[in-house]
């Protein structure tokens, strides 16, 4: 007797950009937000939240910031995650 075999098969496909506009600010997508949003390098994220570096490093360690890494491995936070 010939029995039945289902293949079950999941594709996922990431994809990663990033735009910008003339004042320079980068939108990207933010998988925790679930949308698109403005994205700034670590050092734009100390100086709008006027604390260290260091402090934002920590903050994103511990999962308080939504981060993306580009291709490049250019790190960049969601300016939405830093409110």
């Amino acid at each position: 007797m010939k029995t039945k075999r289902t293949i079950e098969l999941t594709i996922e496909r990431n994809e990663f950009s990033v735009l910008r506009n003339r004042r320079g600010s980068a939108y990207a997508w933010c998988g925790v937000c679930a949308m698109s949003v403005e994205m700034v390098t670590p050092e734009e994220a100390a100086r709008r939240s006027g604390v260290s570096v260091r402090t934002i490093y920590r903050e994103i360690e511990v999962g308080r910031l939504h981060f993306r890494e580009t291709p490049q491995g250019l790190l960049l936070i969601c300016v939405e995650s830093l409110a």
